[in-house]
This record gives structure tokens, sequence and C-alpha cells, in this order.
């Protein structure tokens, strides 16, 4: 027996299918798009606490490296300055009773422009010349302590900031420059980026928006790269103060979610970042969750169809009785 199409049963069968398929179809395509951006401003809120957090505590560490220097060049007599061995003994005392600068301090003779002094010795130092070099030069314009944006420091190469006061004599005359080095990715400088971590793998990068440069990150093999393109636009946005982050491309291409806290005084954004394949865990969970619980309806309405459709071909068609 043919099943016919225009049956009742089949009608309740295909609606029953149909309206299973739409509601599923509504909440893949229309609910949870819509859940998403507020998993997302959710992700936003509980970054940006940590992110302020380990901001005021980079710019803390910055400001007080800036305030310790500029009190080592006031307290240095400047009569030392001739004096190389008291000088050297002077910048290893201090340098071991308040070891806040990781890789040593030097003193550069302004004369000359070579090292005076530096503890601990570096093989070299003693011999370069740092008249052309441009954060020294700075350093001269600025008149007062001052940091340089990171870069590669001296001979070693590795990623650091140079931190620098001008030592005078009694007329208010430079006549040396006291440095103090700290290494990005050495203990005991940045530590609360260098030992922390977002979730699972999360981290988080610093970023000077006007170098468009990332000047520290979590991980070693970001420090002094070029900002993600994509993203430079949202750091600007930050920086003006319009907005806390959103989804942008990372480096390598991923999409990850951005949350922006800022250093003032320094013109950086220390970033919080997360891929979106692990912030928007929830989204994805309950995606997969609908999938299977949608599978219980669709398969309960197939079985009907099967059944009505083996009920109605076993089913024997009538005969008449042959007339007498």
């Amino acid at each position: 027996m043919k099943i016919s199409l225009q049956g009742i049963k089949f009608r309740f069968i295909a609606l029953g299918i149909a309206l299973a398929c739409v509601a599923t179809l509504l909440r893949q395509l229309v609910v949870l798009p819509q859940f998403q951006p507020q998993v997302s401003e959710l992700g936003v809120a509980q970054h940006a606490s940590i992110a302020r957090y380990i901001a005021l505590d980079v710019e803390h560490s910055l400001v007080r490296r800036l305030e310790l220097v500029g009190q080592f060049a006031s307290d240095l007599p400047p009569e030392l300055v001739s004096q190389q061995p008291k000088l050297q003994a002077w910048i290893a005392a201090h340098q071991r009773a308040t070891p806040s600068f990781n890789g040593g301090m030097f003193v550069v003779g302004l004369d000359n422009f070579t090292p005076l002094a530096e503890y601990p010795a570096l093989p070299g130092r003693r011999q370069y010349d740092f008249h052309r070099s441009p954060w020294l030069q700075a350093a001269l314009r600025n008149k007062k302590a001052g940091m340089n944006t990171p870069a590669p420091v001296l001979q070693s190469g590795e990623p650091g900031i140079l931190f620098t006061a001008p030592v005078r004599d009694a007329s208010g005359v430079s006549v040396a420059m006291l440095v103090g080095i700290g290494f990005l990715n050495k203990p005991g400088f940045l530590d609360g980026i260098n030992d922390s971590r977002l979730g699972a793998t999360g981290n988080f990068l610093m970023v000077s928006v006007a170098d468009q440069l990332i000047v520290h990150a979590s991980d070693p093999n970001l420090v002094l790269k070029p900002a993600p393109l994509a993203a430079i636009r949202t750091l600007e946005q930050a920086a003006a103060g319009h907005g806390q982050g959103g989804i942008v491309e990372g480096a390598d291409g991923t999409d990850e979610l951005w949350t922006l806290a800022p250093l003032r005084r320094f013109g950086w954004l220390l970033v919080a970042r997360m891929p979106t394949e692990e912030a928007f865990k929830t989204v994805e969970g309950v995606r997969s969750f609908v999938w299977r619980a949608s599978a219980v309806p669709w398969a309960s309405c197939c079985w009907c169809c099967f059944s009505a459709c083996r009920a109605s071909s076993s089913r024997s068609p009538m005969r008449r009785a042959p007339c007498a």
C-alpha cells in the first residue's frame, strides 16, 4: 500500500519534524549569536580588573625606579666622578644595598662619554663610547630622571629599559650620568607580567601606542616586536579613553579577546589577551549541548514516521465478497 502524502498522520509527523528543525536553527543562528557578545563583555569586565591590577603594579615599579635613580644621582658626591676607585665602591655598595636594577648600574662621564664605574662589571662596557647613543642624548636634553623606550641594551642585546639621572655639581652643572638597567626578561623587574597567566592559554602584553611596539610580554618571543596592525585601532581608541578592548586579530592570525588598561604616565597600555577559542568556550559548550539536545526530538519524529510507515504498509486492503 502506498503512503498518502495527504494523510493526517503524515502531516502531523512532517509538522513535528519541521518545528524541531526550525527550533534548532533559531537557537544556533539567532539566540547563540546574540549570546556571544554578552559573553565577550563579561569576559572583558572580568579581565579588566586583572589588567588594571597588573598595570598599577607595572607603573609603580617603573615610577619607583625613576625615583630611585634620581635619588641616587642626587646622593652621589660629584667629587667622586674624578676618583674612580671610590666611585666604583659607591656604585657597588648602593647596588648591593638596593638591587632594584637587575642589570646593575654604571656612571658615564660627560667629558669623554665612557663609563667611569659600574657594578656588576660587564666585559667591554668600559671601552664603549656613548656619545652618539640616542638614550644618552635624550637624557641630557631631559635634565632630570627619565627612561628610554625599551630596546636592546648595550652589548648584551637583551631587551631592557635604561633609567637615567644627571649627577650635578654644587653649581647645578651636570658632570656625569647615572644609569640603572632593568632587563625585561630577567627576574626582579616587571615580574607582574613575567609570572602572570590568564586562564590556560592567555597572557599579557605591554604596548607603546605611539611607537606601535610591544615593549614587554609574558611571552619573551613577542618582546620588542611590532604591535599587530589589526589591533592598532583598538589600541588607539583605548588610549583615547574609548572602550576597554574587544576581539582583535593577533600577531599569529588567530582571533583574541583583548582587555586594555592604561599606564597613563608612560603612554602605554597593558593588554590582557586570551584566544577566543578559550574565551568563548562557554558559548561553544552551549552550542554543542543544543545540537545534542535537538537530536532527541529529531530521533522521536523519525521514529514516529518510521512506525507510521510500517503500520500503513502492513495493513491489508479490504476485499469485496464475490457475487452469488
